[in-house]
């Protein structure tokens, strides 16, 4: 696959790289631009998260500072000499001057510490007996409903003088503060009443997160765990929860009905409360989209740009190129030096001016070198090969060798006579030149002419089998391609050996190519001997010239669809030889 993709990617066009490098780099370049978008983006909003979490935690600190102010203040009331006297009257003493007396006090110590501590954002107070109940400010008083009220006096009288705090019901009617009097006279601790305090949670979150002033909007929430004590009028019971449940670190960009907003959350030291602080978001996500709208603008303006630039100089960078490559199809074509040259700009300084220069030098000197000396090798190599022929003529071969036979036959030699009839036979095929289309049959031909005077040598040493389906003599195959490996076997086999040699020739078909083997014991070959041989790893001389020679000839007849290979296999030397036949066989190897 990878082999694949590299020589697609080889095969592509000069401009296509080119284009396609400088593409890449330019689309490169405009992602880094976009993700340095985003990276601004999130800085803007971390920025802005610790801008708004420095205010949001002063102002935590101031909410929790009044929260505290009025539970001390609780404890200054319930400590007061006046309302323990006039309670502990109210309670004991059966003078109904007295306990009228002692009620006027209780009245004016509520409403006195009223006036006092109402700057801490106290909507009301109330003083709770069995027998009555003083308030500090009725019309507001009225507005909580009486069973909500007993519920907070039973919890403070159940809590034995502990503050008591009440968050449920802020959003609607307020935070509120219930403490049960204890008679300190005596340290006696007998439940002499109970004070209410409804406390304005509004104003104490108004106060205190005074930075609300810097935006165009700003939304406060305060949950105790999951439930909501106070929301901004602009969002509703059921919006704020969604946002602290959808809220997963201490910020982000949430959505509700009313618009778009930059949530940041906090806490309540102390009481857990979770503090949740909504600025508007429209504008600063305004502002950030138009910046990004328009670098992306720039940035596709950009490309577009560099694009039709790199397009312009690539194609003329290849277009230098385009002219030498057609100069050097015209002098393959042999046309005229002027033809040759039409194009070529030489007075160009760079590195085009240089190839240029060079190719005309190299068009001379080829033409130069094929009208000297090339021409002259031809004709020195034809004067030699006419000599050669002129010396060896295979008629007076072919005569001699005749007369040897009939000589042989009248004085009774037959091994003699079957001697030179098969040599006349072997050399009437490798030295006619019309032996040329050359098949199976005719190979197997030579190979038996061969190995006949082989057998008169070595006698029953040399033992020869053939194995060849009569369908496949027909196909074609570069003549002396079997016989020299039979030689070789003969050679390494028999020669350097006192051992009996098997020589076997065979064939089968398998999908749609003839195998052919050649198989023989007593050699044996190196590994990987071609690619060896090839490689110059193996100096070829003797079998490795024949071997290079087979595997070029079938190579030039078969191109890439052949196959030569040489191995060993059960203490026998084999090759086997791949021919194409174009047709599919029934049955495989």
């Amino acid at each position: 696959m990878v082999y694949r993709l590299r020589k697609y990617i080889a095969n592509i066009p000069l401009k296509s790289k080119m284009f396609a490098i400088s593409l890449f780099n330019i689309i490169l370049l405009a992602s880094i631009a976009v993700i340095g978008i985003n990276i601004s983006t999130s800085s803007n909003n971390r920025l802005l998260y610790r801008t708004l979490a420095s205010s949001l935690s002063y102002s935590a600190d101031k909410i929790y500072d009044k929260l505290n102010t009025i539970e001390n203040m609780t404890t200054i009331i319930l400590g007061n000499t006046t309302i323990q006297k006039s309670l502990t009257t109210m309670k004991n003493s059966p003078d109904y001057t007295r306990r009228g007396e002692a009620y006027r006090d209780l009245t004016y110590a509520v409403s006195e510490h009223y006036q006092s501590f109402g700057i801490n954002n106290i909507n009301y107070m109330e003083l709770h007996r069995e027998a009555f109940v003083l308030y500090s400010n009725l019309a507001k008083s009225e507005k909580t409903p009486l069973d909500i009220k007993q519920k907070m006096i039973e919890a403070a009288e159940a809590a034995n003088g502990k503050v008591c705090m009440f968050s449920e019901y802020g959003n609607e009617y307020g935070l509120f503060v219930s403490r049960n009097i204890r008679r300190a006279e005596n340290i006696s601790l007998e439940s002499l009443g109970t004070m209410l305090i409804n406390i304005d949670i509004e104003g104490i979150i108004e106060e205190a997160a005074h930075f609300s002033d810097e935006y165009e909007k700003t939304i406060y929430m305060l949950f105790d765990k999951n439930e909501l004590i106070y929301g901004s009028s602009e969002v509703s019971a059921e919006e704020a929860v969604a946002v602290k449940t959808d809220m997963i670190g201490n910020y982000g960009v949430v959505l509700i009905d009313s618009g778009e907003f930059f949530a940041v959350k906090g806490k309540i030291p102390d009481y857990d409360w979770d503090y949740i602080c909504l600025i508007s978001y429209s504008g600063i996500a305004r502002d950030i989209k138009n910046y990004q709208i328009w670098v992306i603008i720039i940035i596709v303006l950009s490309v577009i740009f560099t694009i039709i630039i790199s397009h312009k100089l690539i194609g003329e960078i290849v277009s230098q190129f385009s002219i030498i490559i057609s100069r050097m199809k015209v002098f393959g074509k042999n046309e005229a030096e002027e033809t040759v040259f039409s194009g070529i700009d030489t007075e160009r300084n760079d590195e085009f001016g240089l190839l240029n220069r060079q190719f005309m030098y190299m068009v001379e000197r080829i033409r130069n070198l094929i009208a000297v000396s090339y021409t002259t090798e031809i004709l020195h190599k034809e004067a030699q090969l006419q000599a050669l022929e002129n010396q060896v003529n295979p008629h007076f071969l072919y005569n001699t060798l005749e007369s040897v036979n009939w000589r042989a036959k009248a004085i009774g030699e037959k091994e003699i006579s079957l001697m030179v009839e098969a040599l006349g036979a072997l050399l009437r095929v490798t030295l006619d030149k019309r032996y040329s289309n050359f098949s199976l049959r005719s190979e197997l031909e030579v190979v038996q002419n061969y190995v006949t005077i082989q057998k008169i040598r070595f006698e029953e040493r040399l033992e020869y089998q053939v194995a060849v389906p009569k369908e496949f003599m027909d196909i074609k195959v570069p003549k002396l391609t079997l016989q020299p490996l039979v030689e070789n076997a003969i050679r390494y086999a028999i020669e350097e050996s006192t051992e009996p040699c098997l020589i076997q020739i065979s064939a089968c078909k398998h999908e749609d190519s003839i195998y052919i083997y050649v198989k023989n014991k007593g050699s044996y070959f190196e590994d990987n001997l071609l690619e060896n041989l090839q490689s110059g790893k193996i100096k070829a001389n003797g079998l490795g010239i024949g071997i290079l020679n087979i595997h070029n000839r079938l190579e030039l007849l078969y191109d890439s669809a052949y196959e030569l290979r040489f191995y060993n296999e059960a203490e026998k030397a084999i090759v086997r030889i791949k021919i194409p036949t174009g047709e599919r066989c029934e049955k495989d190897v």
